[in-house]
């Protein structure tokens, strides 16, 4: 399995330097949040021949704390701390979707057991959400994460830029980047169009991957969604927070509050 392991990070690494320094393509990094389809864009993008890296941190404090995979650092080392140009994606969705998304592979730290789910009952887990995964303040990870992350390490903000919020996307450059922002809600054709257009490709199919509902948890997740019902005080700070204001419409952000509540 060692073996195994090295011989994939060697294959990797020879083909980054070479796509980089030989054949000189332009990187793509895809920098969002997790839980917002990074990964089936990184394995589709990669699939199609593109240069590019799926990472969750670019500062270097916390890549040096947390060590996370090779090219996480190859993209900081070779990339973003020369300020080389690069494009950037990000993904952005439905934030209390995105917290629901991200509660179960973290109840290892919100419960302090990594197997909650199989130790408690469904209605025992929703209370959790609604008391729990608040308290620990984990809602304003995702609320405060282009402050946080985008801005803190690649010096853009990005509510300085027009979201249309009817098409569900923008691009922009901010030297040395091009960057584009969509939202994972956009129908699969438009985002492969959008991304198609953006990196320069004639065709482009995002694939689907890493489906929660898929996981070991998987049946127990389904039936969490189905039945969660979100408090009041928590869905008037999640849908009026600036992420949501900045991205969604009023008539999206009525339907987005209503399905949780």
């Amino acid at each position: 399995m060692r073996l195994q392991r090295y011989r994939h990070k060697l294959t990797t690494g020879i083909k980054v330097y070479g796509q980089y320094y030989l054949q000189r393509q332009t990187p793509v990094i895809i920098y969002s949040t997790g839980r917002v389809g990074s990964m089936a864009l990184h394995h589709s993008l990669d699939a199609a021949g593109v240069l590019v890296f799926q990472v969750h941190i670019l500062n270097p404090d916390e890549i040096a704390a947390k060590n996370p995979p090779g090219t996480t650092k190859w993209a900081y080392k070779h990339i973003i701390s020369k300020q080389r140009p690069a494009k950037i994606i990000s993904i952005v969705r439905d934030p209390l979707a995105l917290m629901v998304s991200d509660f179960f592979p973290k109840l290892k730290w919100i419960a302090d057991d990594p197997e909650a789910y199989k130790h408690h009952a469904v209605d025992e887990l929703c209370e959790m959400f609604n008391t729990r995964y608040f308290e620990q303040g984990r809602h304003h990870e995702k609320l405060n994460w282009f402050e946080d992350h985008f801005e803190s390490d690649l010096g853009i903000d990005v509510y300085a830029h027009p979201f249309s919020k009817e098409g569900g996307y923008t691009r922009f450059e901010h030297s040395p980047y091009d960057v584009l922002i969509f939202k994972l809600e956009l129908d699969d054709a438009t985002k492969s169009q959008l991304v198609a257009a953006f990196v320069g490709l004639d065709a482009f199919n995002i694939m689907r991957y890493n489906i929660g509902e898929t996981k070991d948890y998987g049946a127990v997740y389904k039936q969490f969604k189905q039945q969660l019902r979100v408090r009041d005080e928590h869905l008037d700070a999640i849908y009026t927070s600036r992420y949501v204001r900045h991205f969604f419409t009023s008539d999206e952000i009525a339907a987005l509050r209503d399905r949780w509540c």
